[in-house]
């Protein structure tokens, strides 16, 4: 018997942990066949003297592990228009754990594993408000955390695993405020897999019990973290789930089976809830060739959720009661075909669904019943063909038919159906570049045509068009020390048409555009500038107009080896005209700059982030001219020793409009951590 990290052997809890676990072992493992060692022979029945001779637990654990910070923080907020706050805390976050893990006759008969961890957070607050009293908090937070897992012929055909969760935690708060909560959460399973490469098979149970407690309490009480019932309003959370999983691949098939069962059960003070979930999941999956695959899907399900809501302590009117159930099947299928010497494809779906929903509602001594039944067929069948790397044709048929039935004591039976189809065909032109002089020009141009029709309403067919053609010229400049840049230069020009029926309805739009940029890539300080304008004008049926300016900037580079500064400004300016005299203009900026200093004055451990962001807009329609701006400059001066960190943040808001200053605001916040680290 090995002994543990301490030196000895293994306390009476252990010691009985372990002999649980073989008992267990006893009781589910006769005939473990293939998992003996290589060269004894594998039996089938084992003597009782045979397996307690063979009996050797074996136990090693992890050193004990502490760490966490504690530490001192000071706020002090001032603002223009307000007076100030200022705030002291005093903080401390410490966890110990350990881990476990093991066997008993052999790593592949049974082993197990387990780690333990707890954690308590506490702080003190002071906060001073000139408005109002001083205010005195205090805040404690333990939490316990536990995991076991317990593992059965590991390495057969049927392993198997049984584990154990628990979470609990509390938040006790006093002083001048008062209040907490409690929580444990708890999570125990059994998982049974089956494995075999041979025939490509393989299945999965499991089965999970979670329950979850919470409570509320106005004082701070540690006996909550254990016993949470003892808090004044409780809330619970019970969930059951069993799950069987299945999967047998075949050389072209394979399929796969999931069977799954869920009851949950929720409590508060003033609800109470249950609700049932059952389903059953088959998928087949096809793929004869390396271009042809099939999906087909087949879902049951039953849902089926109880709801009571009451007033604490009346009964009567304040009572609600409701009850909801829902039923689905469904069969979908899906298939792709692709050919590998020709860039064409094709995809087909169909999908068959039925859904009833039924619902019971009990609300001041009256009930209300209703229940729907949904049917629907859903296909599409389409796909892609290109031509010749320029030309690219798709296409797709839709068609939807609805069947929904619905009846209630209040209203009479109503049956309706719907059906409706649509066709979509689309052509997308790309040509290749073709050189203008010094300038590179290509033409573009996309086309839709579509149909719909649907029970009740006239068909409707609509088209669009857009042709366009752009100019591009890129320049290239070569250099070593300040990497390679780009110049690029772009006219653009589209016009696009719409037409749709039956209520004759055309639009014409044209559009041109303008760019220029220019990119530095390098290593050391790379740099991208980008301005674009863009001006749109509809002509038909309405005359209107739109202009768009965009300019980027953005640089960052290093200095020094340590040091990192970057900028980035953002301009963008829109005017509209809706053809009624009515222009809009809108204009917003942004400016953001950063520094990034370490190895401040000569210190190693001294570093230091200085980032300031400048933003301003401003919107003018008819007599309405909002405008805003915001300054913001946020330093954060940090050191650092070993485990010591003290930070220092200093941070400055000042809001305006075209009047002038609205509002300045400054933070200054003070922090020193220690953090602790010990093995033992």
């Amino acid at each position: 018997m090995v002994v543990n990290s301490f030196g000895g052997y293994p306390r009476k809890g252990q010691r009985l942990a372990l002999l649980v676990a073989a008992l267990f072992t006893l009781a589910a493992g006769r005939g473990y066949g293939e998992e003996k060692p290589e060269g004894e022979e594998a039996s089938g029945d084992w003597e009782m003297p045979e397996i307690i001779s063979n009996f050797d637990p074996h136990a090693q654990f992890s050193p004990w592990e502490l760490f966490g910070s504690m530490g001192l923080r000071t706020d002090a907020l001032m603002s223009s228009n307000d007076p100030s706050i200022s705030s002291h805390v005093l903080f401390t976050r410490a966890e110990l754990g350990r881990g476990g893990a093991g066997y008993f006759f052999e790593p592949y008969i049974a082993r197990w594993r387990s780690d333990f961890r707890t954690g308590l957070a506490m702080s003190k607050t002071l906060t001073y408000d000139p408005t109002q009293d001083g205010e005195f908090a205090h805040m404690s937070a333990p939490d316990l955390q536990s995991n076991v897992e317990l593992g059965v012929f590991p390495q057969s055909r049927f392993p198997m695993s049984m584990y154990f969760n628990r979470f609990d935690s509390a938040n006790s708060e006093g002083g001048s405020k008062g209040g907490g909560s409690a929580r444990v959460s708890q999570k125990v399973g059994l998982k049974q897999d089956y494995q075999n490469d041979g025939n490509t098979m393989s299945a999965t149970f499991q089965g999970e019990h979670r329950n979850d407690n919470m409570g509320e309490r106005g004082g701070a009480k540690l006996v909550t973290l254990m016993i949470p019932a003892l808090a004044n309003s409780e809330g619970s959370n019970v969930n059951n789930t069993v799950t069987l999983r299945t999967e047998k691949r075949f050389t072209e098939h394979s399929l796969s089976l999931m069977i799954r069962h869920s009851d949950d059960v929720r409590t508060t003070g003033r609800t109470f809830s249950n609700g049932r979930d059952n389903g059953i999941v088959v998928t087949h999956n096809y793929t004869p060739k390396e271009n042809l695959n099939a999906n087909n899907l087949i879902t049951l399900g039953t849902m089926e959720n109880r709801f009571h809501t009451a007033a604490s302590g009346f009964v009567g009117e304040n009572e609600q009661k409701e009850k909801a159930t829902n039923s689905l099947q469904q069969f979908s299928s899906n298939v792709f075909w692709r050919d590998l010497e020709k860039p064409v494809s094709a995809t087909a779906a169909l999908r068959i669904a039925q859904d009833v929903e039924t619902s019971a509602l009990e609300m001041s001594g009256s009930s209300l019943d209703m229940e729907r039944n949904r049917k629907n067929i859903n296909s599409r069948l389409g796909g892609v063909f290109s031509f010749d790397g320029k030309n690219s044709l798709t296409g797709f048929v839709t068609g939807n038919f609805d069947i929904v039935e619905q009846q209630s004591a209040l209203l009479p039976s109503e049956e309706s159906s719907v059906g409706s189809t649509a066709q979509t065909l689309a052509h997308q032109y790309d040509a290749e570049p073709s050189d203008w002089g010094s300038m590179e020009h290509r033409w573009s141009s996309s086309a839709s045509l579509s149909n719909a029709a649907a029970d009740l309403m006239k068909p409707s067919q609509s088209f669009s068009e857009r042709l366009g053609h752009g100019l591009r010229r890129k320049l290239e400049r070569s250099g070593e020390t300040k990497g390679k840049g780009t110049v690029r230069v772009t006219l653009d020009e589209s016009v696009g048409f719409t037409q749709s029926m039956p209520e004759p309805e055309s639009g014409v739009d044209l559009t041109h555009g303008a760019g220029v940029g220019y990119d530095i890539d390098s290593d050391n300080s790379p740099t991208l500038v980008d301005l674009r304008l863009t001006d749109t004008r509809t002509l038909v049926p309405d005359q209107n107009d739109g202009q768009l300016a965009n300019f980027q900037l953005s640089r960052s580079g290093l200095k020094g080896e340590s040091d990192r500064w970057q900028g980035n400004l953002t301009l963008n300016w829109s005017r509209t005209n809706d053809g009624e005299g009515i222009v809009t203009l809108s204009q917003t900026g942004a400016v953001n700059l950063s520094f990034s200093q370490s190895n401040l004055f000569g210190f190693e451990n001294l570093h230091n982030d200085l980032a300031t962001t400048l933003t301003s807009s401003a919107m003018t329609t008819l007599d309405s001219q909002p405008i805003s701006h915001e300054l913001s400059i946020q330093n954060t001066l940090t050191y650092r020793i070993g485990k010591l960190s003290t930070r220092l943040g200093t941070e400055i808001v000042i809001t305006g409009d075209d009047e002038g200053i609205t509002n300045t605001l400054g933070l200054i916040t003070l922090e020193v951590t220690r953090e602790f680290h010990r093995r033992f």
